[in-house]
């Protein structure tokens, strides 16, 4: 009897263990790496331009009151954020607010032979779009499929180092957009 109880426990602990990359775990890792809902940073480069070539998709955004230009000298213009752009700019990491990102779905898991690396795609979704996430063509509830690379340690699974980290930042780094 104690022989079958000690089976039943090691089979349960064995059972239970953190080896099994499934399509839950793989969500609540990426949920609780990229701390979703988070933010998506726009990509909006204070360009020097010469002074005749301002674009139009500019030019509208100044007329809405987000940018305005300054001249430094003959030649170059330079675009700079006004205060009704501040509630979707960090100062303190210099980055401007797209939109907020939900999670989606784990749309597929697929294993390395030694079943101890995986590529997992997933879905997001974006909301809450900003003025800035207008400007970079961003849509409510439009979806981006990513992908992330899993790796097997002796505590479990892990997502490796990815560019995507620079990408979505928590959207408490925005004080004044939720």
């Amino acid at each position: 009897m104690k022989k079958l109880l000690f089976i039943a426990i090691g089979f349960i602990i064995t059972s239970c263990s953190n080896k099994d990359l499934d399509r839950d775990l793989a969500e609540s890792k990426i949920i609780e790496h990229f701390s979703i809902p988070c933010a998506e940073v726009a990509n909006f480069q204070n360009e020097t331009l010469g002074r005749t070539s301002i674009p139009q998709k500019h030019a509208d955004f100044i007329r809405q009151g987000y940018i305005y230009i300054n001249s430094e000298g003959s030649w170059n213009n330079r675009y700079f954020l006004t205060e009704k752009s501040m509630p979707y700019f960090s100062q303190e990491n210099n980055i401007i607010a797209g939109n907020l990102i939900e999670f989606n779905e784990i749309t597929g898991i697929k294993f390395n032979d030694a079943k101890n690396q995986a590529i997992v795609e997933f879905s997001l979704k974006r909301k809450g779009i900003t003025p800035f996430g207008e400007f970079a063509e961003r849509f409510e509830d439009e979806t981006i499929n990513l992908q992330l690379d899993f790796e097997l340690f002796d505590d479990g699974w892990r997502i490796k180092e990815t560019k995507l980290d620079e990408r979505f930042v928590p959207k408490e780094v925005f004080s004044n957009y939720h």
